[in-house]
């Protein structure tokens, strides 16, 4: 397993919206076979039912082996990225989203461990480039309005700061897991 991770938005928490969502990050990054499931998770039920309707088997692992579960480190990365970006920014809740979608990024971005391949490449044939590189110099104007093209600039220089950040707590996360 390589570790690559998808984000896909839901509107609510039940077995027919998963479905949807798990669809549509299977007509983005290839079909899968199976679900596995988490015995210990509140979503059992629920994701037993969304691999029904997708008729996609699933398999359970036990109580005890959370070895086997990568998504607990993973949910651990993402409070830790969530925690600064919300805090840097108000709480705002646009701006979690947004750090969200940035810290999956930086996550796919790593290599797979034991290897020196990126997960993105294993998934998508390409390297995702970490932390990304972004320059709020000014280039080409493209609206009528100046404030806005400053505005998008401020707030990109303002995520490559966090990113930066994200990229030493994913670092510290990677070398912990070996």
């Amino acid at each position: 397993m390589t570790g690559f991770a998808c984000i896909e938005g839901i509107n609510e928490s039940n077995a027919a919206s998963f479905a949807g969502a798990i669809m549509r990050i299977m007509l983005r990054y290839g079909m899968a076979h199976t679900l596995i499931l988490d015995k210990d998770s509140k979503f059992f039920g629920t994701f037993k039912e969304t691999g029904q309707l997708l008729k996609i088997q699933t398999h359970t692992i036990s109580r005890a082996n959370h070895d086997a579960m990568l998504v607990e480190r993973l949910n651990k990365y993402y409070n830790k990225a969530l925690k600064i970006f919300v805090s840097e920014h108000n709480r705002d809740p646009r701006v979690g989203h947004e750090g969200l979608f940035l810290a999956n990024y930086a996550w796919n971005s790593l290599p797979v461990p034991g290897t020196d391949i990126s997960r993105c490449l294993i998934v998508t044939g390409r390297e995702w480039h970490f932390p990304i590189d972004f320059s709020n110099e000014k280039h080409l104007e493209l609206v009528s309005r100046p404030q806005h093209v400053h505005s998008f600039a401020e707030r990109q220089a303002t995520l490559l700061s966090a990113s930066r950040e994200l990229g030493r707590i994913l670092i510290e996360e990677h070398r912990a897991a070996h």
